[in-house]
């Protein structure tokens, strides 16, 4: 792999998007095989899909904080995040295979629903899918007008003129994609269970969003380092910087689902608690401590040590970490309502677990639960065939520009070695 220090720009890069293509390829087939022998095929192609849009827009809003707030500290690594919004829009298309298979993901469509569920009846205003399809076009179209007019606006900047424009359209766009996030969380995750719900989802939804955009920044700019691409641009101020996101926004996604889980458990009210009951069943009570683990503790207590926070071996397995426990996030989110018929799904009489295993004892002994088999290679293949597809074309994206943006007025103090 060949850097053009003059143009900026990746050459020679050993097919890097042909492997990627080869892998999503095969990743594909695996999952065309998956399709007609995984009945839970279409759960774990929605747990990909919010991967991969929400790691997205983890890069839009890491493009716009950095022009908000005028950090001049990551102007190097601004393309990056800028290519990984690109993806964005091409998720609109990867949303086929889920409005296909709309009604069988979000039972609420169907009208027993609201018959066997009379007190969730006042929720029909909002949850029809005439309402929902138009909610969602809205955010796909604030998306696709803040990432064409910040990527404009990045790869035609001249001199600070522009950068001011850059900053006053991300004031205005940091309030149009918190609105955006949070109600896409809200429609398209929450709304799985239609009998739950949570004022701190979005928050929850977002924080996981820029914590791994961070981790995803992280680690391409280490793969560039190891590859001899902007050794001296990226250095030890940025890896310090970004570990510092890291530590803040693992902090923070943790107190945000620790208050939602103390919040909802102290109240105790069935209609929302038998959420957090079916994550704490079985085989869901092991992933839930893996998440509690893996999210939060061990980049927390790693992270803390600011010595840490700059080596960058360190930095490589924390951000792969984060990106893990952020694919198992949506699977915790996702993957229990495809149980939900064996589970129960009993609201308006307002019974608790304990109740729950009364009507169907057979589905709800401890024996069945422990046996319940949570994860597939469906799961894995998708990931391949879908990341590999995505991947490829960040790259494609990364190489197509200069890859750092040299033509903004604080690129030198970006590249200086002394920390602000």
């Amino acid at each position: 792999m060949k850097f053009n220090n003059i143009s900026l720009t990746i050459e020679n890069d050993s097919k890097m998007s042909q492997k990627l293509i080869l892998m999503s390829f095969i990743g594909i087939l695996l999952s065309i095989v998956g399709y007609y022998v995984d009945d839970r095929f279409f759960h774990s192609y929605l747990v990909c899909y919010l991967f991969f849009i929400t790691l997205s827009l983890g890069g839009l809003f890491f493009v716009l904080a950095h022009h908000m707030f005028g950090a001049d500290w990551s102007v190097v690594l601004r393309r990056i995040a800028e290519n990984l919004m690109l993806l964005v829009p091409l998720m609109l298309f990867l949303s086929i295979p889920i409005l296909l298979k709309f009604d069988y993901l979000y039972e609420w469509t169907n009208p027993d629903f609201w018959t066997h569920h009379t007190l969730l009846e006042p929720k029909t205003a909002y949850l029809n899918k005439t309402f929902f399809f138009i909610r969602v076009t809205i955010y796909f179209a604030i998306w696709f007008f803040l990432i064409s007019r910040l990527y404009t606006f990045s790869v035609k900047q001249k001199d600070d003129s522009d950068k001011i424009k850059m900053k006053r359209f991300s004031a205005l766009g940091i309030a149009l994609f918190a609105l955006s996030v949070s109600f896409f969380g809200f429609d398209v995750i929450m709304s799985l269970d239609a009998s739950w719900f949570s004022t701190m989802f979005g928050v929850y939804i977002f924080a996981g969003c820029y914590l791994s955009a961070t981790a995803f920044v992280t680690l391409i700019s280490l793969f560039l380092h190891s590859k001899g691409i902007l050794v001296d641009e990226i250095n030890e101020k940025h890896y310090a910087n970004l570990g510092k996101i890291l530590f803040a926004f693992t902090v923070f996604w943790a107190y945000i689902g620790g208050f939602q889980y103390y919040i909802i458990w102290y109240a105790n009210l069935p209609e929302e608690i038998y959420w957090f009951i079916q994550r704490w069943e079985g085989p869901w009570k092991y992933m839930s401590i893996v998440l509690i683990l893996g999210h939060f503790a061990v980049p927390f207590f790693i992270l803390i040590f600011n010595r840490l926070k700059r080596n960058k071996s360190v930095l490589a397995v924390i951000s792969t970490l984060v990106l893990i426990m952020h694919w198992l996030d949506m699977y915790w989110l996702v993957m229990p309502t495809y149980f939900r018929d064996c589970q129960g799904y009993i609201v308006d009489s307002q019974l608790y677990l304990e109740d729950l295993r009364k009507e169907d004892p057979a589905c709800f002994s401890g024996e069945s639960l422990e046996q319940l088999s949570i994860m597939s290679w469906t799961d894995l293949s998708l990931f391949i065939g879908i990341g590999g597809l995505l991947m490829a074309l960040f790259w494609r994206f990364l190489k197509s520009r200069p890859i750092v943006a040299s033509n903004d007025s604080a690129y030198k103090q970006s590249i200086s070695k002394e920390e602000d």
